[in-house]
């Protein structure tokens, strides 16, 4: 809205430009130097309305007024238009009449004086008939530039109202916000007021140590009674202020509209900056425009536009961030089938020049590519004695004969950075499921020039010496955003990654948007990114990022998927736990095409295909992934695992990736690698499924980094694996490469990756396999997964641990015991432990029955009901507190607080641990 102004404010900032540079006889007819953006503030003084009824009938009205402003304009362009052209049809009659009476002179070989007087009387009429088209021309545009006017002023208006009422509705939300919590505070009060006086009779009962304990607990509640008292004190406060802030007068508001343009040296014109993000940067001479890939762009109305006709030349200093998905401008001034001229690059990084002569389209393209983050200057030039030239550098690197004459556009704006027609990225795979899109210059463009003359090589050369750059592009190289470097404190966290100013730009999203889960013994970390659409990714020491997919199916408009949902519409990412012991972290998606059209829509509910993913996360860098789709179709076809990796800008396959780059393994310890050297690996069939070795259940990934992405299911679950076989093109990558995710925000359902200079992805591989549990109208899966620095092979007793858990057997006291197993529960691969004295937890001991088949590897507790105590562990004789080897956290819910346990330890022998309160 910020960025909206009139026309007719717009013409008045260009009327008040005074350092315009005329062009010498030979110099360009335009040339945008990009030296600095020109600001204008725009103050409009507007009156804030008493009620929001108010507005919203002022609102309509004006809207009325627009409506009934435009039917105006309608009729009396008719009515004039139907008046002059009765003038013009008597003139064209008469001019006949005239026509008809000289021929018969001419036959009748009469007076010459005559038949002078008569043909001066027709160019009279001729010239009349002239002044009447500028008449009719000049009178239609006049009315509706006065018309139009009025129109624009009027949604000015509205622009103006529909902003004062959503500033009226934000502080009606905040007065009921703030009574919401005040009337909460007030209730947690209340319940605080009594648990102290029940605490206050136990301590009057209590003696000794029981009674210091429950003294404790009377301070901690005394002390969350003042803290809410005064964050209520805080609340009345602001509510207090809110109030008064609505019974004051009136007072005069300023709304500020800040217009940026750029100027063309020539004309002295500022043409107005669009876009999400652009910025004046340090140039090839002086400074240049940052564009941003994806929303900006450069206009000059065609009004005001340098027409060319005859010879001509463009020329500009360029920088390429990256390459664009189809032909994108450096500067577009055609009608696409009929006039004009281009040059730009395309997909691959070519240069080209086009142009329309006689309706016909001539191109021509360097054979070089442009190379990323570096100046390249860029020329087309067109004579007819000569034909169309292209430079690349000051070199000539293509030329073309043109026979007919070059036609100029007509009635058509000038774009630099934008193309003017919308297309579908080159290398589009699935056509029935990308939109067609426009393209933007992503980097720098500096000293665009247009001349209404051709320029020679030599001039062109020389240009090139003598105005070469000496430093490099103000572009920096792009890495994808996976928070602080180096290990951390280990617990998931809410932050939002920064990608890059350009990219990031656009996104409505605050200060909590991403989740990075940190470790402490590793500089990995698990990353839920809204550039991946928070598909979540184990990223390695070294930044090479891989997930296991997600839930996907597919309907006649492509994949329905989360990798669809561009702007996270759907997909969002929450933190259920967080604590020294593990990390629980919660994904919901629905499965969407890419314009946002779910799959498998209950006709009688209106509700389609949905996932929650919940990963529970261990110290160890080892999580359950438990994926449950909710679909009226639950049954149908769906795609549950792909082993992706995901490569950032500058990054190939290759460069992440071994060539031998999968290993399977069985619970026997077997293994069997698969390598993309010389193609498809050889071992998969027609379908791509693979079946070496016999059994396998787990999926190790050879990155090239020290830990390693794996995958492990259940042998129960019988998992078939396939490689995925298709889309590959060797001259390419071994491996099969595309770029229409991640980061990419235009609805793309596959686009082969040409470059490194997008952010990327490459699949490798498919699980199948069992359901966990189903309902009729859900179904459940869960896998192992994470990094690791131990070989395939060595990953058996972890596997063996999750899916053939040892027996936990609880040791009984004299009295029996004060604790209830509920057994090994896989989806949070821990063992869930009831304790009946709730809140008031003895001594826990137990035994874990390992063995070879059974392994004991860093097993987790949950302890429901322990309440807020810590724990000491008593180990193979050895006492430990809470460190790195032995982890406590709490999971507190509306039921009380339970204990979670993590301890570092391995055995195939059966282990005893004793978990002892503590007072934390």
């Amino acid at each position: 809205m910020k960025r909206l102004i009139s026309i007719a404010v717009f013409a008045a900032a260009v009327m008040v430009l005074s350092n315009t540079a005329p062009a010498g006889e030979d110099g360009p007819a335009a040339w945008w130097k990009f030296e600095k953006l020109v600001e204008q503030k725009i103050v409009q003084p507007f009156e804030e309305e008493d009620e929001a009824e108010e507005l919203e009938a002022d609102l309509r009205q004006m809207m009325r007024e627009v409506e009934e402003l435009q039917e105006r304009m309608e009729v009396a362009a008719e009515e004039d238009m139907e008046e002059l052209e009765g003038e013009m049809r008597r003139l064209r009659a008469e001019m006949r009449e005239l026509r008809e009476e000289l021929e018969e002179l001419e036959e009748e070989d009469e007076d010459e004086e005559e038949v002078e007087e008569l043909e001066e009387e027709l160019r009279e009429l001729r010239r009349e008939m002239e002044g009447l088209k500028e008449e009719m021309e000049q009178a239609e545009v006049e009315e509706k530039e006065e018309l139009e006017e009025e129109v624009r002023e009027l949604r000015g208006e509205i622009r103006e109202l529909r902003e004062e009422l959503e500033e009226l509705e934000e502080e009606e939300d905040e007065e009921g916000e703030l009574e919401g919590e005040i009337e909460e505070i007030g209730e947690e009060l209340e319940s605080i007021a009594a648990a102290m006086k029940e605490l206050a009779k136990e301590i009057d009962k209590a003696t000794g140590e029981e009674k210091k304990e429950l003294q404790g607990e009377m301070k901690a509640l005394q002390a969350e009674d003042n803290e809410l008292r005064a964050d209520m004190k805080e609340l009345r406060a602001r509510l207090e202020e809110l109030r008064e802030e609505e019974e004051e007068e009136e007072e005069e508001e300023f709304e500020v509209i800040m217009v940026r343009s750029v100027v063309d040296e020539v004309s002295g014109v500022q043409d107005r900056v669009e876009g999400a993000y652009f910025k004046v940067v340090r140039g090839a001479s002086g400074n240049a425009l940052l564009l941003d890939g994806q929303t900006t762009f450069v206009l000059r109305a065609d009004d005001n536009a340098p027409k060319v006709s005859g010879a001509f030349a463009v020329e500009a200093w360029i920088a390429l961030a990256a390459y664009p998905t189809n032909w994108c401008p450096v500067v577009d001034h055609s009608t696409k089938g009929e006039a004009g001229y281009f040059l730009g690059i395309d997909a691959l990084g070519h240069a080209g020049f086009k142009i329309y002569a006689d309706g016909e389209r001539y191109e021509i393209e360097s054979e070089q590519r442009i190379p990323l983050r570096k100046w390249a200057h860029i020329a087309g030039v067109y004579t007819p004695e000569d034909g169309m030239s292209l430079y690349l550098d000051g070199e000539p690197v293509a030329g073309k004969e043109v026979t007919d004459e070059f036609t100029g556009a007509k009635q058509r704006d000038l774009l630099i950075g934008k193309h003017s027609v919308e297309r579908q990225p080159y290398g589009t795979l699935r056509p029935n499921a990308t939109a067609a899109v426009y393209t933007f210059h992503d980097g720098l463009i500096d000293e665009l020039k247009i001349y209404n003359r051709g320029l020679s090589a030599d001039e062109i050369s020389k240009y090139v010496a003598k105005s070469k750059p000496k430093a490099e592009p103000a572009l920096m190289a792009r890495r994808l955003p996976s928070g602080p470097p180096g290990k951390g404190r280990f617990g998931a966290y809410y932050t939002t990654l920064k990608y890059y100013d350009a990219w990031d730009a656009p996104w409505r999203v605050g200060g909590h948007a991403d989740v990075v889960v940190r470790f402490d013994e590793s500089p990995c970390r698990f990353v839920f990114w809204r550039g991946t659409s928070y598909i979540p990714h184990w990223v390695t020491e070294n930044d090479i990022w891989y997930d296991n997919e997600f839930n996907e199916t597919w309907s006649e408009k492509g994949c329905h998927e989360p990798m669809s949902d561009k702007q996270c519409r759907f997909s969002h990412v929450r933190i259920i736990e967080s604590s020294d012991a593990r990390a629980v972290v919660h994904w919901r998606y629905a499965l969407v095409d890419n314009w946002y059209n779910l799959a498998k829509v209950d006709e009688l509910t209106g509700w389609g295909d949905w996932t929650d993913e919940v990963y529970t996360i261990y110290p160890d860098m080892v999580a359950v992934r438990k994926v449950t789709l909710h679909s009226s179709e639950a049954a149908a076809p769906h795609e549950w695992h792909e082993g992706i990796i995901v490569m950032g800008p500058g990054q190939r396959p290759e460069d992440v990736l071994h060539p031998a780059a999968l290993t399977l393994a069985n619970m026997q310890g077997e293994t069997h690698t698969y390598s993309w050297e010389h193609g498809v690996p050889p071992e998969a069939d027609e379908d791509g499924v693979v079946k070496l070795p016999e059994n396998a259940n787990i999926h190790w990934v050879n990155t090239k980094s020290k830990y390693k992405p794996f995958v492990a299911v259940s042998p129960d679950s019988e998992p078939v694996w396939d490689i995925y076989a298709h889309e590959l093109r060797r001259d390419v990558s071994m491996f099969p490469w595309w770029n229409h995710w991640p980061t990419a925000q235009k609805p793309s359902d596959g686009r082969y990756a040409w470059d490194s200079d997008l952010a990327s992805h490459s699949s490798l591989s498919h699980c199948h396999w069992k359901a966990y549990s189903q309902t009729e109208d859900s179904m459940t899966k869960i896998m192992l997964n994470g990094l690791t620095a131990k070989r395939a092979a060595r990953l058996v007793p972890l596997a063996k641990s999750w899916s053939r858990p040892p027996e936990l057997k609880l040791k009984k006291g004299l009295f029996g015991s004060d604790f209830e197993s509920e057994g090994y529960d896989p989806t949070e691969r821990a063992y869930q432990i009831i304790c009946k004295k709730r809140g008031k937890p003895p001594v826990l001991e137990l035994e874990l029955a390992g063995s070879k088949d059974s392994p004991v590897v860093n097993p987790a507790f949950v302890i429901k009901g322990w309440g807020d105590k810590g724990a000491i562990l008593t180990l193979k004789d050895r006492i430990k507190k809470a460190g790195k080897s032995f982890r406590v956290g709490h999971r507190h819910t509306v039921d009380g607080s339970d204990l979670i346990v993590w301890i570092k330890t391995e055995s195939t022998k059966p282990v005893d641990i004793k978990l002892t309160p503590a007072t934390l």
